[in-house]
């Protein structure tokens, strides 16, 4: 014999109480028992302690907004300037180059450009944070 909660056998004896979804699924849970209410207290409790961690993080660490370094927009300006060279001093100028490391990885936000002047003389342009 299938249990049936007992909100149900109400309904059914007493016609003029209509059994919605959500009492159905209160009787359900009511049948569940200790269980269910068991298995309901840890999740509670696994959301309280995230819900800790969170405010813990936030208040902990006062959210400071990050300032981006500027040694692309200056080293991007500076290789700008020097290819417009009025007097014709600079011979060939090199792109702005990274700090990258053996596999690729940037290791400094440093930027790099190598130009060369009409003599044949190198130079190198660093631009890095002080």
């Amino acid at each position: 014999m299938k249990y049936e909660p007992p909100i149900w056998a109400e309904a059914k004896a007493n016609r003029n109480i209509y059994v919605t979804e959500d009492v159905a699924r209160a009787a359900e849970m009511e049948a569940l028992g200790p269980a269910y209410e068991q298995a309901r207290r840890e999740k509670m409790k696994e959301f309280q302690q995230m819900d800790q961690l969170v405010s813990n993080f936030f208040e902990a660490k006062p959210f400071k907004p990050v300032t981006p370094a500027l040694c692309d927009y200056i080293a991007t300006l500076c290789r700008e300037s020097l290819n417009r060279d009025p007097e014709w001093l600079l011979g060939k100028v090199g792109k702005v180059e990274w700090d990258l490391d053996d596999n690729g990885a940037l290791q400094s936000t440093t930027k790099i450009i190598l130009l060369e002047d009409n003599n044949g003389k190198k130079y190198k342009v660093t631009v890095e944070e002080a």
